[in-house]
């Protein structure tokens, strides 16, 4: 196997690591984000990440990367179960969506068969 594919590899591996990691962070209640506010500030900050990949990849370390991508699992996995448990509880939904999604996949039935 070569240098590259190995690395490759471990970039892989210790994304899925992380991101499994980050799921089970929001168990304990005191690390658990429950503002949207502040889910939304964390998941726009991730953007900041693109430059640090971006430098890293061209001046940083093997080291380094591995890092930003442990970084990036930890937290897709951590903000995907925050955003996932607490946007239902703000969300109020009348009983019209429910007939007009069950209308619109009725209707959409219909014209495939047709």
């Amino acid at each position: 196997m070569s240098y590259y594919f190995r690395y490759a590899l471990v970039l892989i591996a210790m994304y899925n690591v992380c991101d499994l990691i980050g799921r089970y962070i929001p168990l304990v209640k005191c690390l658990k984000l429950e503002s949207r506010k502040c889910i939304t500030v964390a998941i726009l900050s991730r953007f900041l990440l693109v430059p640090a990949f971006y430098f890293t990849a061209k001046y940083g370390d093997q080291g380094w990367m591995i890092m930003l991508t442990s970084f990036l699992g930890l937290s897709n996995g951590y903000l995907t179960i925050c955003v996932l448990t607490s946007a239902p509880k703000g969300y109020k939904v009348s009983h019209l969506s429910g007939k007009y999604s069950q209308k619109t996949l009725v209707s959409r039935l219909q014209v495939e068969r047709h």
